[in-house]
């Protein structure tokens, strides 16, 4: 009887997490999908971005550059702190990669 309440218990620890991080990528995506919140197109801003950086740094910086520091950012502060929004905006910038990439951003 036991081992039955221990598997039980278990599978809940597992569906919970599972629920957790399933949430997780679908905020992610709501947050870059989201139109509503008043900021340009991803694409675009991670053009404007890279664009500004070359500028500053006097050398040629992609959109798919900003995404990489981007991703470094948040998985060094969650090296430092555990933090929800860490994982996201990591998960969030991974899918913006992604977007960037599928419009042959190299």
């Amino acid at each position: 009887m036991l081992l039955i309440l221990m598997m039980f218990g278990m599978k809940l620890l597992i569906l919970n997490y599972m629920e957790k991080d399933q949430s997780i990528l679908k905020e992610a995506d709501e947050i870059v999908n989201d139109r509503t919140r008043g900021y340009e197109p991803a694409e675009d801003s991670f053009k404007n971005i890279s664009q500004i950086a070359s500028a500053i740094r006097r050398k040629n910086i992609t959109p798919r550059d900003v995404s990489a520091v981007m991703i470094a950012l948040k998985l060094s502060r969650e090296q430092y702190v555990h933090k929800r929004d860490n994982n996201v905006d990591a998960t969030g910038y991974i899918q913006i990669d992604h977007l960037l990439a599928e419009a042959g951003y190299e």
